[in-house]
């Protein structure tokens, strides 16, 4: 940071950008034509969330790609069981997980639904002979497994700070401690951030029937949903109030 290194880190997100493109379209290019495949991959590229964060340093555009490199990697063992593409499937889950905890909702699904195709595929002991041949690639993978846990770090925020992610005042901004109910209220506000179409979509609708969307979803969630939500999952040091905001941002809308 000294030497302003920090501006160049957005590069990674960008390439994560480009990984989205070009695997979107390879995976649409085995089932469909190459113009549908294109249509396909334009349509991806161009949402505003996933152009925003191409240029930030966030890192949820860096797991979106790995889950794209994952599914490139499942379909390529479906076609033909190989060392190195259960190598490679096997560092791709451990990214995704270590980069942000979240993949776990991508992770159960997807090792559900395709550990079921290889098994019927292979059967057990054909698996069970792959990492019996080769027990030590499968003991060094370890390592570089290890690496990408960042184990390391959470031991040094555990012993420096107090907690493994963190110290307590940092991380009390984004706990919520209200349960279920604080759960099923931040994803009821989430969907209620995710409908937008920014500020054109305002506009537009403004021009039609003399209100606004954005202020139409506000009256919806004060009307209905507050008096039962409260503020309920709601991080002690953030501002109760839950107002919807339509700007273009990192991840295509700001709320307050």
């Amino acid at each position: 940071m000294r030497f302003y290194t920090d501006y160049g880190i957005g590069i990674f997100s960008f390439l994560a950008y480009v990984s989205i493109g070009l695997g979107t379209y390879a995976l649409c290019r085995r089932y469909t034509s190459s113009q549908i495949s294109l249509m396909a991959t334009l349509v991806i590229i161009s949402l505003p969330e996933v152009v925003y964060q191409s240029t930030s340093t966030k890192n949820d555009i860096i797991t979106a790609a790995t889950a794209i490199f994952c599914f490139l990697t499942v379909h390529r063992l479906l076609e033909k069981l190989t060392l190195t593409d259960v190598i490679l499937l096997t560092l791709g889950l451990a990214f995704g997980i270590f980069a942000k905890t979240s993949f776990l909702g991508f992770i159960l699904p997807f090792s559900l639904f395709f550990g079921l195709l290889l098994l019927k595929k292979y059967k057990v002991g054909v698996l069970i002979k792959l990492i019996a041949d080769n027990s030590l690639p499968f003991i060094l993978l370890i390592i570089p497994i290890v690496i990408l846990s960042q184990l390391w770090l959470f031991i040094h925020n555990h012993y420096f700070l107090g907690g493994w992610s963190g110290a307590e005042t940092f991380t009390s901004i984004h706990k919520q401690s209200d349960g279920l109910k604080g759960a099923v209220a931040n994803l009821v506000r989430y969907v209620f951030q995710s409908v937008h179409f920014l500020k054109l979509g305002d506009i537009l609708f403004e021009s039609i029937s003399g209100l606004t969307l954005s202020n139409t979803l506000q009256n919806t969630y004060d009307s209905w949903l507050q008096p039962l939500l409260g503020d309920a999952g709601i991080g002690k040091d953030f501002t109760p109030a839950f107002n919807i905001l339509w700007t273009p941002h990192e991840p295509g809308f700001l709320t307050n």
